[in-house]
């Protein structure tokens, strides 16, 4: 028997404040699911 494994997901890591970076995915159908958020401590 051999089990076959189908993710239902790919996720990316792309830098938030890269617009640019972020639009070619986002036209394949990619959508952000997560935020952070940071401040330098200084």
């Amino acid at each position: 028997m051999q089990v076959q494994f189908r993710p239902a997901t790919l996720s990316l890591r792309v830098f938030g404040h890269k617009v640019a970076a972020r639009a070619p995915y986002e036209r394949l159908g990619y959508a952000a699911t997560s935020l952070t958020m940071s401040k330098p401590l200084r």
